[in-house]
């Protein structure tokens, strides 16, 4: 299947059919975030706690029938950084072992089409891709994302 058309699914999915998180007159509520970050301190943050950065939104988030995010990294190991790369600007290696936490906060979507999706170059790009589809958020990018 596509993943322009899975993704148009889940879109279609959450504005038609919206799960129990609708409101008791049918409305659904959307939600759109800034940037999600999985690195760097949020990763310290995480491994010291054990949890993640949304616990407090939770109540909020199951109100929603579709929650979107922009994923600011790439999913795979900090020392796959491109030594050219962190030398000029930033890499954000997020651990796959992080990822299924959007699901968890219950993120619908995330986009990946930003200046650090390919910081771990296309392999971890694409990994970064899989890595969400199989924890169930839709990884919205440029190639696969729907167009009229």
């Amino acid at each position: 299947m596509p993943a322009c058309f899975s993704i148009l699914t889940v879109l279609i999915s959450a504005l038609l059919f919206p799960a129990s998180a609708a409101e008791p007159d049918g409305r659904g509520r959307l939600i759109f975030t800034g940037d999600i970050l999985l690195s760097r301190q949020v990763e310290r943050e995480m491994l010291k706690t054990k949890g993640f950065p949304w616990k407090h939104l939770v109540p909020l988030f199951i109100k929603a029938v579709f929650i979107m995010g922009n994923f600011e990294g790439a999913a795979g190991k900090a020392e796959d950084c491109p030594a050219a790369l962190s030398e000029k600007q930033l890499c954000f290696a997020v651990r796959e072992e992080f990822m299924p936490v959007l699901a968890k906060a219950g993120f619908t979507a995330v986009g990946i089409e930003n200046n650090h999706a390919n910081d771990l170059g296309p392999e971890g790009k694409k990994r970064t891709q899989e890595s969400l589809n199989k924890t169930g958020v839709a990884a919205l990018n440029f190639e696969d994302s729907p167009y009229f």
